[in-house]
């Protein structure tokens, strides 16, 4: 009679490094938020309009309340006022590069990540600040009217949430 044996088992693969699992999880997390944003726009207003939102600098509710005119103008004095284009672009291709690297570096590329995070920080402010010129600019009448869609607004948004 033969004794039974165990099933063979694959090799045991080596447990990935914490700072690897952290990169990957953040890398995972900014994958879903953007596609979560371009879809989410593309789906609310269509295809022009998901796509003017990329190249935009967005501050949601406020954005969307203001007029097609003020929208316009913010956005040409967000290319207006552009500080030089080398410290509000990211070199993605230095991504693709450490993504390819062999062998990988986790540091290197979580390093890319906190550039990009760090000039996504850049533009934000600066649209903060031109959103707040803006607005300081705009006439009581403008002023009210921008309050009043704001308000509206949040009242359809309290409506579809309940």
């Amino acid at each position: 009679m033969t004794q039974n044996q165990p099933p063979l088992s694959a090799p045991a693969k080596a447990p990935l490094s914490r700072s690897l699992k952290l990169v990957l999880t953040f890398s995972l997390a900014l994958n879903v938020a953007v596609v979560g944003i371009f879809f989410g726009s593309f789906l609310r207003d269509g295809p022009h309009r998901a796509r003017v939102a990329m190249g935009d600098v967005s501050f949601g509710a406020y954005t969307q309340a203001l007029s097609p005119e003020s929208r316009q103008a913010l956005r040409q004095a967000f290319r207006d006022n552009k500080a030089p284009k080398e410290n509000l672009r990211f070199p993605f291709e230095s991504v693709v590069a450490a993504l390819r690297a062999e062998p990988f570096d986790p540091s290197a590329f979580a390093s890319l990540l906190e550039e990009q995070a760090k000039i996504t920080a850049r533009r934000y402010d600066m649209g903060q600040t031109l959103f707040n010129d803006h607005i300081s600019d705009l006439s009581k009448t403008e002023r009210q009217a921008f309050a009043n869609r704001l308000e509206s607004m949040a009242k359809r948004a309290k409506i579809r949430r309940d």
